[in-house]
């Protein structure tokens, strides 16, 4: 039997003949019966008594527009046939419509809690998160190259947070040699470089589109940079040193970007002169610690031209203490 409830009703069962309806503009309309079998198209509908659910439907002594429902009011038939299976004498007229679990917000997100009930999702299992397509790295392999390098072959490698996901593109830009193509293949997740030619510092970048849409987006720069060199020697450098003097004198050497730096000096061999050499583009000292003391016993010099050992040549300050040195653990610091 269909369940009927409005707002001023309380939720007890009612057949449909006995709920009151109204409606002006057809006022034959008296119950609720009457409007189903208007908006139904029957006319001379007969209700006859529910039965428990569809296969219990009557096949004999049925008349054409008998009307049965299913007791738990979940659908209502009309027979429009005499003879036959179920599916030929009753034709279903109404299908249950999901309805919602009380309390349940707009919005939520839903699972079945009954056969034609819905209700709210409380908890999903992190098992069942997938995190949004994003590119986790994009790297090279050529490392710090030193001005003067014409750097042509190494790798470009990424991967993502989902890395057996493939995403629905990938570029990389500017493309150096003619080892790929763009859009490159969504399975790859290397290229190999050549042909390159780079003599300065090349900013490498990523676009794509993810499994579900996501931007993927990154990039990676081959740096090309010079060095600072420093140590102990007995041997005398000053303004008319060449590049080669000074990396011969001095046993330490590093690519850097700017003076500031601190270095420990072990002059036990006695007799020795402590050195800094860099790139003048850095800038002139501001000043220097000596074992943490403020320090200015040191000349400064320009060395013009230096040459460093692939062939690039800068102008460059070479900081040599005025006086020898013998001991170890000294620490000579630039600021």
């Amino acid at each position: 039997m269909r369940q009927v409830i409005h707002k001023g009703q309380h939720p007890l069962r009612h057949k449909s003949q006995d709920v009151n309806y109204t409606y002006a503009g057809l006022p034959s309309l008296k119950t609720v019966k009457d409007a189903l079998d208007t908006a139904l198209g029957v006319s001379s509908t007969s209700w006859k008594a529910p039965v428990a659910d569809k296969p219990s439907l009557p096949l004999a002594g049925n008349s054409i527009n008998d009307v049965r429902a299913e007791q738990s009011g979940s659908a209502i038939y009309l027979c429009i046939a005499t003879a036959g299976v179920v599916d030929v004498q009753w034709l279903e007229i109404t299908s249950p419509g999901a309805t919602f679990d009380l309390g349940t917000p707009d919005g939520a997100i839903l699972k079945k809690t009954g056969a034609n009930t819905m209700g709210e999702v409380t908890a999903i299992p992190e098992s069942l998160i997938v995190a949004n397509h994003a590119l986790s790295s994009f790297t090279n392999d050529a490392g710090i190259q030193e001005k003067g390098v014409t750097l042509n072959a190494f790798n470009l490698n990424w991967a993502f947070n989902r890395n057996s996901d493939d995403p629905t593109s990938q570029n990389i830009t500017p493309i150096s040699g003619a080892s790929w193509t763009n859009p490159i293949a969504v399975a790859l997740r290397t290229i190999s470089v050549t042909g390159a030619a780079l003599t300065a510092q090349q900013i490498y970048t990523f676009a794509g589109v993810g499994d579900d849409t996501t931007v993927l987006s990154g990039s990676t720069t081959v740096y090309f940079r010079s060095k600072r060199y420093w140590g102990p020697s007995g041997t005398v450098l000053n303004a008319s040193s060449t590049g080669a003097q000074v990396r011969a004198a001095l046993s330490g050497s590093e690519f850097g970007t700017s003076k500031a730096v601190s270095k420990t000096f072990d002059a036990s061999a006695g007799n020795q002169y402590l050195y800094f050499a860099y790139p003048k583009s850095w800038g002139a000292p501001s000043g220097t610690l000596f074992g943490g003391f403020e320090f200015s016993d040191y000349t400064l010099y320009t060395i013009t031209n230096f040459e460093n050992a692939s062939g690039h040549t800068e102008d460059y300050y070479l900081l040599k203490t005025n006086g020898q040195y013998n001991g170890s653990s000294l620490n000579w610091e630039i600021y």
